[in-house]
């Protein structure tokens, strides 16, 4: 598809728009309109030499099909001039009259009356004109809501549009094109005899139109045989059928409710399809020797072809003989609201490649139709004029409101099915061996038949429920838990603990560990404005799958998004479920939606986070809650002789603007700790600092507490350290209530596995009575062991009423 620039030269007019984009091979579109003084514009015309007037000038309209016999070589940028004629005397009075009545306003009573008499009758008379169309019917064109528009019996006539091109149409089918300003008329398509041809007239030019033009938009006319109902296409990639909606000019595919159609390709499809109009039509087709037309010459009659490779040469098969196949020409029905339908069928490129051979219906004529719609609409499959989509459309700013959002990877498909299958029909087909050149015995074919029929019964039998008991602990095996959330409202989470976590885990399945806002909410963002290659698969079958690497799929992810209605103030969920491929070679994936029942295709670049680190979904600071929510905290192991329990009253502290901590005081190991020391401000001065003072220094560090990265430890090895007392260095237990039903009781476990790291685990309890158990604990991330021995010596400081130092590194 070539595009050129249209440039606009208004001689000594002035034009609004300087150019414009058309394309090689389809309609020019919407052109500007300049004005000039004492002048009405006649067009814009296409001129070697710039002179709009010169003999060999070619008039460019909206409907003008730009090819390579418009330029004298390649197509390139053009200049269009505009044509001026001078008005008459007549018009240029028309333009004068309110200055004349102005004038006259000064003169006595009986000849303003005369006056005023005369400039009414002037403007009847110039501003109503008479049109006698082909068939001999009368219609008046006149001024209506300010604009010159044509009637018939005093009725406004039928218009119709086809991009910016607007036009009434009379009885018998002709497209009238009237000047709003002037009135003048310019008469574009007219009615043929023969058959349903129409002869559309573009400046000194005639183009042929197989039948009149139809249009999708039901509003813009009254006549239901011009109005699409639907359009059926069958071409070398299948078939397909797109109809009028329930709701106005909405269409969808038929059989694909959900699936949306590109609005500007369905605009294309339409057009292409409802609006024939021909570059041309044969007047010398090759014939048979009964003088019959011979249509397969043009690609319009099913014949057996011969394969053709890249180069054009033929593909030959091992034995040297063409490879050939069974050609089918395209072909598609248009149904009007009226039930009228039109079958057009297309052939061969032309040799230039800019248009192809068509014929329409049983009508012994051969066509030319333009490439332009055909190419980007009418030949390409259903795929191509279908909007991708994956997840159910939010806005931005709700895109967060996911509940029970599950992301699992690292499936072990085999296993999966070899278990399911065990468990619904008591046969492990792993035992079914194939024999050294892969095939299995008559015995065990019949044998594996007899097992899907047992399992597809039994498959049939069992509620949602009841499979869900089977099939979830086989997935639990085979599979890779990522992350399991849901979003929290601000609303629900204001002044309380969570007030800045708008994320929390879901399931007992990384409980303790806090989802990270920031790259969850960008994931999200992502999901929702997601740019794609386009649609692979429209209602894929098994082996679809199978082509996109779906059937063993790499990444599952199940959620619901939530609205509140503003009407019932219900929460209303919309579930949503999708599988995506492994990243092929070329850095693409694909992906099934199952609301939407497609493959899509997007770059590597939108779905980053598919390759993100388990770490990348998890706050590295994993303690975040604020002081005022904590009631103790345990600090157990290293160097410390005995644990040491804090605990926190913050009874005293003004709670009347939500929880504060102002009055806090702590105890260690039941004291009050109520010393006071002497600390070294940053001017280096010394001031004197309460121990609740020195205690927001050991918590202040706390909250610093960073996980570093995904501990590089095997499942067996982090399991043998969470069952090893010896390797664990330190062991914090932190309580936390709010007040107002939200709690956190935590175990912090950390085992030294290398000089510099610690592996880090976090076990949630039930209550703050539960003394946990480590393999309960969960984790795959490591921490600096530093921060270990720091913490256990700061606490070592605060007992001894020693300074805190918060970036000290020990």
């Amino acid at each position: 598809m070539q595009e050129i620039q249209l440039k606009f030269d208004a001689g000594r007019g002035s034009v609004g728009l300087s150019r414009i984009t058309a394309v090689i091979g389809d309609r020019v579109g919407a052109m500007p309109k300049p004005t000039r003084r004492g002048y009405r514009f006649v067009g814009w015309f296409m001129s070697p030499d710039g002179d709009p007037d010169a003999p060999n000038a070619r008039r460019i309209t909206a409907e003008t099909v730009l090819d390579a016999s418009f330029f004298d070589g390649e197509p390139t940028d053009t200049v269009l001039v505009a044509r001026w004629k001078k008005q008459s005397g007549a018009e240029a009075g028309k333009k004068n009259m309110l200055v004349t009545q102005k004038r006259a306003i000064v003169a006595i009573a009986i000849l303003i009356v005369v006056l005023i008499g005369a400039l009414i009758g002037a403007t009847i008379i110039s501003n109503i004109y008479r049109y006698e169309d082909t068939d001999g019917q009368t219609y008046t064109i006149k001024k209506h809501k300010g604009e010159f528009a044509l009637f018939k019996d005093g009725e406004l006539c039928d218009t119709g549009k086809d991009g910016n091109f607007f036009y009434y149409i009379t009885e018998c089918g002709n497209q009238i094109e009237i000047d709003p300003d002037t009135g003048e008329y310019n008469m574009f398509a007219v009615v043929d005899t023969d058959g349903t041809e129409q002869v559309l007239v573009v400046g000194t030019n005639q183009r042929i139109l197989m039948f009149k033009q139809l249009t999708y938009d039901a509003s813009s006319t009254n006549d239901m045989s011009r109005v699409i109902k639907s359009i059926e296409v069958h071409n070398q990639n299948g078939a397909f059928t797109v109809r009028r909606g329930t709701s106005g000019n909405r269409f969808v595919v038929d059989g694909h409710d959900t699936a949306v159609l590109n609005d500007n390709l369905f605009a294309q499809l339409s057009s292409g399809c409802g609006y024939t109009i021909s570059q041309r039509r044969l007047e010398n087709p090759v014939r048979l020797a009964d003088g019959s037309i011979d249509y397969s010459e043009y690609g319009l009659a099913a014949e057996t072809r011969v394969k053709l490779d890249e180069n054009g040469e033929e593909i030959l098969d091992k034995d040297g003989k063409p490879v050939t196949y069974e050609y089918k020409p395209t072909y598609y029905t248009v149904t009007t609201m009226n039930g009228d339908t039109y079958t057009v069928t297309l052939g061969d490129a032309t040799v230039s490649g800019g248009s192809y051979y068509a014929r329409f219906e049983d009508r012994n004529t051969i066509y030319t139709l333009a490439s332009g719609y055909l190419d980007s609409a009418v030949l390409q499959p259903i795929e191509a004029l279908v909007t991708p989509l994956l997840v159910t459309p939010m806005s931005l700013t709700t895109s967060v409101n996911v509940s029970d959002f599950i992301y699992r990877t690292d499936y072990n498909h085999e296993a999966i099915d070899t278990a399911l299958i065990k468990a619904l029909t008591g046969v492990d087909i792993s035992t079914f061996k194939p024999d050294e050149n892969g095939n299995l015995s008559e015995e065990d074919k019949a044998a594996l038949e007899q097992i899907q029929k047992d399992y597809t019964a039994a498959l049939e039998k069992l509620s949602d429920e009841e499979f869900a008991k089977i099939y979830d602990p086989i997935l639990e095996a085979n599979s890779r838990l990522v992350t399991h959330f849901t979003y929290i409202d601000l609303s629900e989470r204001e002044n309380t603990m969570n007030s800045s976590l708008p994320y929390q885990m879901t399931s007992e399945y990384m409980a303790g560990y806090l989802p990270n806002s920031d790259n969850i909410g960008n994931m999200l963002q992502k999901l929702q404005s997601m740019t794609f290659v386009g649609v692979a698969v429209l209602s894929p079958t098994a082996e679809d799958l199978e082509t996109y690497g779906l059937d063993y799929y790499a990444h599952e992810f199940t959620f619901s998004y939530f609205l509140k209605n503003s009407d019932t103030k219900e929460t209303e969920y919309y579930p949503n479920h999708f599988i995506v491929s492994e990243k092929t070679e070329d850095g693409l994936y694909y992906a099934y939606s199952e609301l939407y029942d497609m493959i899509v295709c997007f770059a590597e670049s939108q779905g980053d986070y598919l390759e993100w680190e388990e770490i990348d979904w998890y706050e590295r600071e994993y303690f975040l809650c604020g002081i005022a929510h904590v009631n103790t905290i345990i600090v157990e192991g290293g160097s410390l002789r005995a644990p040491i329990t804090f605990t926190l009253d913050n009874s005293a502290s003004d709670q009347s603007n939500g929880i504060a901590s102002d009055k806090l005081v702590v105890y260690a190991n039941g004291q009050l700790m109520d010393y006071k020391l002497m600390v070294t401000k940053p001017s280096g001065s010394m001031v004197e600092e309460t121990a609740t003072y020195n205690f927001r220094r050991f918590f202040q560090a706390l909250l610093t507490a960073s996980m570093e990265g995904n501990a590089d430890l095997t499942e067996e090895e982090m399991a043998a350290l969470r069952q090893s007392d010896d390797d664990c260095i330190l062991k914090l237990t932190i309580l936390a209530d709010d007040g107002k039903g939200n709690t956190m009781y935590n175990i912090y476990r950390f085992y030294r596995y290398t000089e510099r790291k610690a592996y880090m685990t976090i076990e949630a309890l039930e209550s703050p009575t539960d003394k946990g158990n480590p393999a309960s604990a969960q984790g795959k991330f490591y921490v600096l062991r530093s921060f270990c021995d720091k913490l256990i010596a700061d606490a070592n400081r605060f007992l001894n009423g020693e300074e805190i130092v918060v970036d000290s590194k020990n």
